[in-house]
């Protein structure tokens, strides 16, 4: 079964607060793609979609769509050759150690992306041979592609499982870093965070946790007082210039 959902990163937060859902591997069974917000430098008159972009995304849903099934109901048994088996099974090693090391985090997915890999390659292999992939090995440029499809999935992986065992100071420690970077000044105020995390927190006295994470990773250092200057002044912080 394969489900295809778009749905707001907001809802990340709320799927990292039901712990079930992670504890039953639910979380660990989706390829993940968190990709880039728009909002705020999207075109007002967007160039519509090239009729050849249009006409090929058409011609290969019919193209997987004429797979034929056994009319018993019976699966298809696929082949791999020899290349393909050897590429497989270097990265089923090759997996097998990060699992221990950069993987560790979200070992749960991880431990189920060679399957992943394999169902990829077995829509890769029946697109590209529809009537007849059920006689002809998959070949290793298969296996090949299949895998950096994995590998993009995941580097989203780590980026929306990781996040989601953070309390909610780290996850606000982990947005401002990254607004910080896309804003690109040297130093920032108590207020301007305040501003911009203001729909996540009720006072400016939630974000001590916050700034906390930022000033003992080594993102923000909390700048001299400036004396002399009038009305109630907001710390200043110096931005790590590597945070830029």
């Amino acid at each position: 079964l394969s489900i295809a959902l778009c749905v707001q990163p907001g809802l990340l937060d709320d799927l990292a607060r039901e712990k079930a859902l992670r504890d039953r591997g639910v979380l660990a069974r989706f390829l993940w793609s968190l990709p880039t917000s728009l909002v705020g430098s999207r075109a007002v008159r967007p160039r519509p979609i090239p009729d050849e972009v249009a006409r090929a995304y058409d011609q290969a849903v019919k193209r997987l769509l004429s797979v034929e099934l056994q009319p018993d109901g019976t699966p298809w048994t696929l082949t791999l050759d020899a290349e393909a088996v050897a590429h497989l099974d270097l990265f089923r090693k090759d997996l097998e150690r990060r699992l221990d090391d950069d993987l560790k985090v979200i070992e749960d997915w991880g431990g189920k992306l060679a399957g992943l890999v394999c169902r990829v390659v077995a829509v890769l292999h029946a697109y590209e041979h529809p009537h007849d992939f059920t006689h002809r090995p998959i070949g290793a440029d298969t296996i090949t592609r299949a895998i950096r499809i994995g590998d993009y999935a995941t580097g989203h992986a780590l980026t929306v499982l990781a996040t989601m065992g953070m309390d909610r100071d780290r996850l606000l420690a982990r947005r401002v870093a990254e607004w910080l970077r896309d804003r690109g000044e040297p130093t920032v105020t108590r207020r301007d965070i305040y501003r911009r995390l203001h729909s996540s927190v009720d006072s400016s006295e939630d974000l001590d946790g916050v700034l906390k994470i930022l000033v003992d990773q080594g993102y923000l250092r909390l700048a001299p007082a400036e004396k002399g200057k009038p009305g109630r002044p907001s710390e200043v912080y110096d931005v790590n210039p590597r945070t830029l």
